[in-house]
């Protein structure tokens, strides 16, 4: 095979120096975001908890650090998410001069893309599903019982299902580049739709359990438009 042009055979050690120094970078970039967005962390989680849940639902904690770890957790998420820039550059860099020209610009062009569509999964959970799920939850239970919730836990879902949609909003971006390097066929995956749609169905089950449905509903709808947009843009890639 050619080798990459502006590729060097270096030895393994100095492969290993550069992504140590390289993780530093990234390990900063989240210390230092992390630590200023620590002291702003309680309003913005209250901000979080009156926007996602109804009037009156009450914030409890059940351990006597459990604010503190939360209000850490939830600063670090939020590190990671402005930190992504820096992150992805950072794998570029490292990986990029043993990529040919074409494939260093097939992952420029897909990158912004990539962050586009998870912010807009992301978006899609806290303003569309996370509410739903919470709102509904709460409302049934309003007749037993005085609605209260961990506020340890609350966080984790929101959390989980943000980046959780975030990522599966990547899926446009995975069907694209298995059909660019060949691992699967356009035409098939448009022959076999129905074999599809029943695996994207059992996935949103999964993804946003729900007794209501609604959330499911939800999920398994952007799954198919994020199908469709994949079999549509695959064309022009």
């Amino acid at each position: 095979m050619d080798s990459v042009p502006g590729d060097e055979d270096l030895p393994i050690i100095d492969h290993i120096i550069e992504l140590r120094s390289r993780l530093i970078v990234v390990v900063l970039a989240l210390c230092i975001v992390t630590a200023i967005t620590y002291p702003l962390s309680g309003m913005l989680i209250q901000v979080i908890w009156k926007g996602l849940l109804p009037e009156g639902t009450q914030m409890m904690v059940y351990a006597p650090l459990e604010l503190i770890i939360t209000k850490f957790t939830f600063s670090l998420m939020v590190a990671l998410a402005f930190c992504v820039p820096i992150i992805m550059y950072e794998i570029l860099a490292f990986a990029g001069t043993g990529l040919y020209p074409g494939e260093r610009g097939f992952l420029l062009n897909i990158l912004p893309t990539s962050i586009l569509l998870f912010l807009a999964g992301a978006g899609v959970a806290y303003f569309a599903i996370i509410p739903v799920i919470f709102k509904y939850t709460i409302l049934h239970s309003g007749d037993l019982a005085m609605a209260g919730l961990s506020l340890r836990t609350t966080l984790s879902v929101v959390g989980t299902l943000v980046l959780g949609l975030g990522l599966v909003f990547q899926f446009p971006m995975l069907v694209i580049t298995a059909i660019k390097i060949g691992v699967l066929e356009r035409k098939q995956l448009k022959n076999n739709r129905l074999i599809v749609y029943g695996a994207l169905v059992t996935f949103a089950i999964f993804v946003a359990p729900d007794a209501t449905g609604v959330s499911q509903l939800i999920v398994f709808a952007v799954f198919i438009l994020l199908f469709e947009f994949s079999l549509v843009a695959a064309r022009y890639v």
